[in-house]
């Protein structure tokens, strides 16, 4: 029986924001991940309108991904390692939507321009407390075309 599990390790980070106006924030944000297959880097601008209730992001960026492909030769029988490279333009959108005083509605959706099987759409639930929070929906990955149950969990310091 095959494992399909893969180990992913996964930094994610707001690296900068300015506030326009009372609603509005102007920000950078980067995204580094890996397997034992590829590596995926992400840098992307974003504008966020809305208050801590109800809000919206959309934003701009470049996607690289990296890996390593085998390249085989049949008329030698033999084969080679090649690292492989691509990078591509992103749009991302998002949203959040409070429905009760711990509870919210949440998007993040990721498009790439580089193919059709690159993009990632979400939909779920956030409940929140004072320092922490645990999100719970769907997500969509179009390269095996199947939707998968995401969790999460974060820690306010």
């Amino acid at each position: 029986m095959d494992n399909e599990f893969e180990s992913v390790t996964i930094l994610s980070t707001k690296l900068a924001g300015y506030e326009v106006s009372k609603r509005s924030t102007l920000g950078v944000t980067g995204f580094y991940g890996i397997n034992a297959d590829d590596r995926h880097q992400m840098v992307a601008g974003l504008f966020t309108n809305g208050d801590q209730n109800h809000n919206f992001t959309i934003g701009l960026g470049a996607y690289f991904t990296n890996w390593d492909d085998y390249i085989y030769d049949p008329s030698t029988f033999s084969g080679h390692v090649a690292p492989a490279n691509q990078a591509s333009a992103l749009l991302t959108f998002s949203g959040m939507w409070r429905v009760s005083k711990s509870t919210f509605l949440i998007t993040e959706n990721w498009i790439t321009s580089y193919d059709e099987h690159e993009n990632i759409f979400s939909f779920g639930v956030r409940f929140t407390g004072s320092k922490l929070a645990f999100d719970a929906g769907l997500k969509y990955l179009s390269y095996n075309e199947n939707y998968s149950l995401y969790l999460g969990l974060s820690y306010k310091f």
